[in-house]
């Protein structure tokens, strides 16, 4: 059964491969003259962008306004941090502790297992996710436990250290860490629709703006038909690949190759376009 539905999305995708050849065949000197028009020169080098458009503005560096450009020059602004082993409340007893190799730093808390402090076992990204940052105080008002619960879920984070002074301190830390993140100028939410979504390590889409460089390597997995059958005839992870260039200007740019265009430089935010 398994292969005869196999074989039905092979023949539909080879279907689907050979339409697509008849198309650009069909509307070759279309195409050519679609691209013609996008080929513009940015920096002294020609770029070619993907969108097939005639009246599509050249790209000029100096046209590209500043509040557009995010440089990734620009000094973070300085965020306290810690790197301490903290106790973690284990979601199966409500008695019992766990210890965790736990970071706070740049908008982020991430806990390792004490044995492997390479692979996160959670993370936590107050510029992805919007938290709410609760203190649980003993009778002399010393807090002894503080509770993360990220917007629109029950799921609870408890840590707290060995004494109430490092607790504080550590609750000090990430309540700053917290407010002075995207998940506290906006309400962010949307990854409560991914299971045990901690587990990941995301990057938001400030953060790339800010940290992409050139050389980077952009992968990406599509949910399609034609992408889940390449993946299963060639073994990888992934269907698209592109590399990441970054002008002096500030503004980010990606080399990739399509299967209607070819290679070529397109700019990111029109990649954005595009993908959404």
């Amino acid at each position: 059964m398994q292969q005869s539905s196999f074989q039905a999305k092979f023949k539909a995708a080879i279907a689907i491969a050979q339409m697509d050849r008849n198309y650009r065949s069909k509307n070759k000197d279309q195409i050519q003259n679609q691209l013609h028009g996008n080929i513009t020169q940015h920096n002294g080098n020609k770029c070619t962008l993907y969108m097939g458009n005639d009246e599509m503005t050249e790209i000029d560096k100096n046209e590209i306004k500043h509040n557009q450009v995010i440089n990734k020059n620009n000094e973070q602004q300085k965020i306290p941090s810690f790197e301490v082993m903290l106790l973690k409340k284990s979601k199966n007893s409500e008695q019992e502790w766990k210890q965790r190799w736990t970071v706070c730093k740049n908008n982020r808390l991430i806990y390792y297992l004490p044995e492997d402090r390479n692979s996160p076992h959670g993370v936590l990204d107050f510029n992805i996710m919007s938290y709410s940052l609760q203190d649980v105080k003993d009778q002399q008002q010393n807090i002894i436990e503080f509770v993360l619960i990220p917007n629109g879920s029950k799921k609870k984070f408890i840590f707290k250290a060995e004494t109430s002074q490092e607790t504080t301190k550590c609750y000090q830390i990430v309540k700053e860490n917290k407010d002075t993140s995207w998940g506290a100028k906006q309400v962010l939410d949307s990854l409560n629709k991914y299971p045990i979504f901690w587990r990941t390590d995301r990057i938001s889409y400030q953060q790339f703006l800010q940290t992409g460089d050139t050389a980077d390597i952009l992968l990406f997995r599509s949910n399609e038909t034609n992408a889940l059958i390449q993946r299963g005839l060639t073994g990888s992870d992934y269907d698209h690949a592109a590399i990441l260039l970054r002008y002096q200007s500030g503004s980010l740019y990606t080399l990739e190759a399509t299967k209607c265009f070819g290679v070529g430089l397109c700019s990111w935010s029109i990649v954005q376009i595009i993908r959404n």
